[in-house]
């Protein structure tokens, strides 16, 4: 949902999706997305295959678009959240931090 929006709303600044599937992008979709991208994922989400988002981020670079997807291993989905079975607190921390420095240096 999060690259959908960026599609339809160019003028974002940043954004920010975190271990989210269903987004199988073409080339053209990619070229309308003018924000810079933190992709947040886990190595062992079951709901989005790491060979997606692989191709995800290679359809980025290949348009020149400013990207920095990040794999946290051993991780699954929702591994950012402590109520959930799936927690990696040492994951959660890194992309947290990284979340907001992301968005203090873009929306700033």
């Amino acid at each position: 949902m999060t690259y959908k929006m960026a599609e339809r709303y160019p003028h974002l600044s940043a954004i920010s999706p975190w271990y989210g599937g269903g987004y199988n992008p073409t080339p053209e979709d990619v070229a309308g997305i003018n924000a810079p991208v933190l992709a947040i994922y886990g190595e062992t989400d079951g709901g989005i295959p790491i060979a997606q988002v692989k191709k995800i981020e290679t359809l980025f670079g290949e348009a020149g678009k400013k990207g920095d997807f990040r794999i946290y291993p051993n991780a699954g989905h929702a591994f950012n959240n402590p109520d959930h079975g799936m927690y990696v607190e040492d994951a959660a921390k890194d992309a947290w931090a990284r979340a907001v420095a992301f968005f203090k240096q873009h929306l700033s």
